[in-house]
């Protein structure tokens, strides 16, 4: 019984994979947070995906980025699943634009005067305090995709989410796949 489950679903994805066209992606990206006042930036979100196009001008995927999180200060992680438009299937030069939703979580410093209690009486101090939040909202993306001998491609896409707890991210991304 086992072994008939295996190769029915062995079937479907095999169907699926001649059907479209399966793609890894990988690549990197700039995010800028914004929450209320405070704002920080991200270099070098190491991003990796998959994405999926069942031969028309559609395309679906999901992605993840994440940074070095061993360190506190600027750790971050972020998830998309979106649908993609491409204009020009097919093409050397194929314009794209992508809605879906996201989910982030990401570290950020605000800097200013703080206010605490330590037990023994209130506190104050001027500096920097890192802070962690949590969004999940809507994401687009607008770019475009350069295919190279039929299969490789290179992706560059400018990005914007907005969510909960008054988190905006702009993101600048460039993604191979293959």
């Amino acid at each position: 019984m086992k072994h008939g489950i295996t190769i029915f679903l062995l079937l479907i994805i095999t169907s699926v994979a001649q059907a479209g066209e399966l793609r890894a992606l990988f690549g990197s990206e700039i995010v800028a947070l914004n929450k209320g006042e405070d704002r920080d930036t991200y270099n070098g979100l190491f991003s990796l995906g998959i994405e999926y196009s069942p031969g028309n001008s559609f395309s679906y995927g999901f992605s993840a980025a994440f940074s070095d999180l061993e360190d506190d200060a600027d750790g971050g992680i972020k998830g998309d699943g979106y649908l993609k438009y491409n204009f020009r299937p097919k093409h050397i030069f194929n314009p794209f634009l992508a809605v879906g939703i996201s989910a982030a979580a990401f570290n950020y410093q605000e800097c200013g005067m703080h206010y605490g209690n330590d037990g023994a009486g209130y506190y104050s101090h001027n500096g920097c305090e890192s802070r962690s939040v949590g969004s999940i909202g809507a994401i687009y993306q607008v770019g475009a995709t350069i295919t190279f001998g039929g299969r490789i491609q290179l992706n560059g896409f400018w990005s914007q989410f907005a969510g909960t707890n008054n988190v905006i991210l702009n993101i600048v991304s460039i993604r191979g796949s293959f």
